[in-house]
């Protein structure tokens, strides 16, 4: 056992996987549920990135739906202006706002199948990539649609399927700056499925390409758990004591952090460190949805071996 005992990771009670309160500081803007840190963030939500990777704070939402809404009243405002001029004066104000509705009708048609995924509507929302990449519109709605394409496969299974789009997803956003910050977890995600299809050499060597994020919140938590996946394909733990003690702590906080739960898990059983490894196994199952085990198979067969079935969807996991 080591000197840092299990009890002392035990996770806040905000970090159980439960439905939130109604005094959860998560914020609802226009029908869209946007935690205001990663560690509330729940299995299976749709992720809102700034440009630095981090999550978008309610604020910058709501900012940008306040800049939708001057954008409107200025085209009213000049439409209005340009009938005053008569006919002739209607012609740019109706061009612009043509313009404007087209690319409003274009962003909605490349975040709809996020939000098809979120609710579970697997089928439809990869008809609705397929519809965004037969149109092929904007660069930025072909990375979303291809990205959602291989959630989708990866959540159905089809990991070979998966790795095609995620890296597909992530040449379109390395030829556009402002998608860095997801070409940089789209990388991270090839990693991972290059380890769910047993790439793992393919993995190791990506993986030691690449210097860890130096910014996003969201990356550098994924990075974790990605670095670890390919130690567990592997079966060679490289952590050490210190790094991994602030690895499992920092997946406690997360309401859907369970495979790294499970990851940290693996490590302290590789240490010989079973009472924190069933600690650690507990809170990973008590986060974990059936949604997951398609993204994360043989973790899962681990954790089923060491600590029973998990439950399958439509169970009831109270």
């Amino acid at each position: 056992m080591s000197e840092r005992s299990a009890t002392s990771l035990v996770p806040r009670p905000s970090t159980s996987l439960r439905p939130a309160s109604p005094a959860s500081p998560a914020s609802s803007v226009g029908g869209i549920t946007l935690p205001r840190s990663l560690d509330e963030v729940q299995p299976g939500a749709m992720l809102f990135l700034d440009g630095n990777g981090d999550l978008l704070a309610p604020w910058k939402y709501r900012a940008a739906q306040l800049v939708d809404s001057a954008a409107w009243m200025a085209l009213i405002a000049v439409a209005s202006l340009g009938f005053a001029l008569g006919p002739a004066g209607l012609l740019g104000p109706l061009l612009l706002t043509a313009l404007y509705i087209s690319v409003a009708a274009r962003r909605q048609a490349a975040w709809r199948p996020l939000m098809l995924y979120a609710q579970g509507r697997l089928d439809d929302a990869a008809a609705c990539c397929e519809e965004e990449i037969g149109r092929a519109r904007s660069l930025r709605g072909l990375a979303i649609a291809r990205h959602c394409l291989g959630a989708i496969e990866a959540r159905r299974g089809n990991h070979r399927a998966a790795l095609l789009h995620v890296r597909e997803a992530r040449r379109l956003c390395e030829g556009d700056l402002r998608l860095r910050a997801s070409a940089e977890l789209l990388a991270l995600e090839e990693i991972w499925q290059l380890v769910n299809v047993e790439e793992v050499a393919e993995a190791r060597a990506l993986l030691d390409r690449r210097r860890p994020p130096e910014r996003g919140e969201v990356a550098k938590v994924r990075y974790l758990g990605v670095d670890l996946y390919v130690q567990f394909a592997e079966r060679r733990l490289t952590l050490d004591d210190e790094a991994l003690w602030e690895r499992a702590r920092r997946a406690l906080r997360l309401s859907s952090g369970a495979s790294l739960l499970a990851l940290c898990a693996w490590a302290h059983a590789e240490r010989r460190d079973e009472e924190m490894a069933a600690h650690l196994i507990e809170q990973a199952r008590d986060r974990y949805v059936p949604s997951m085990r398609g993204h994360a198979p043989s973790l899962w067969e681990w954790v089923e071996q060491r600590s029973g079935p998990l439950p399958e969807a439509g169970d009831d996991v109270g």
